[in-house]
């Protein structure tokens, strides 16, 4: 008997401030599992990194432009829709479509932040349906290595 592959239902990004007062990007992912949605959010900081070869983020407008509004819009509006219908137990299948509607080798279209952010809300949706609550690592997953996007 196949694993019950809970769907990814719908994603939302929001623009939320850091402990340091720092604008971030917030991403929940709502997946069918069963009668109850399961929700799960990962806030992703824009990368401190400014050496030529780092992945690019969108973090151009407000908070004397470090604000992540760019960010929310396009998980908003683009990946949030490009992983929907997806398994939140397939991490791979999510990658792959997020790096594919980018397109870019540094992230440079739709941002690294936004991109990160919505496959860090899908492992940990997954890893609750799994029964690996967030206090888990990835050491302790059965599902083998975890890929990056």
């Amino acid at each position: 008997m196949a694993p019950h592959m809970p769907e990814i239902v719908h994603v939302n990004a929001r623009e939320i401030l850091d402990s340091r007062g720092n604008p971030t990007v917030e991403c929940e992912i709502e997946t069918a599992s069963g009668p109850l949605a399961a929700r799960q959010s990962r806030a992703e900081p824009p990368p401190e990194n400014t050496r030529p070869w780092s992945f690019v983020t969108r973090t151009r407008n407000g908070y004397l432009g470090k604000g992540v509004r760019t960010a929310v819009a396009n998980i908003n509006d683009k990946l949030g829709p490009a992983v929907s219908g997806l398994s939140c137990l397939d991490q791979t299948a999510v990658d792959q479509r997020l790096l594919e509607l980018d397109g870019t080798p540094n992230k440079t279209k739709l941002g690294a932040n936004a991109i990160l952010g919505v496959s860090m809300a899908a492992a940990r949706a997954g890893a609750e349906v799994v029964g690996l609550h967030s206090g888990g690592t990835s050491e302790e997953s059965t599902h083998g290595s975890c890929q990056r996007p």
